[in-house]
């Protein structure tokens, strides 16, 4: 009797990046958006939280996290 078997490798990277003001700006100069003096970024927080419906501002020490998984099989 022959056992058939197949091996799968799977990989899974957690990636994150942080983007504070000065990385958004230069990103939207990169598209060809230059922002004035005085410009402020922020990100409003939905409501239901303790911060909820607070505008938090988003500079080069409270920078905005993005984080996601990237899996593959081979």
């Amino acid at each position: 009797m022959d056992i058939l078997t197949t091996r799968t490798v799977t990989t899974s990277v957690d990636k994150r990046i942080e983007l504070g003001f000065t990385a958004i700006r230069l990103l939207l100069e990169r598209e060809g958006i230059t922002l004035p003096a005085g410009t402020k970024i922020t990100v409003t927080v939905p409501g239901g939280g303790d911060w909820s419906n607070t505008e938090l501002d988003i500079d080069d020490h409270t920078p905005v996290v993005v984080s996601w998984n990237e899996t593959t099989k081979s």
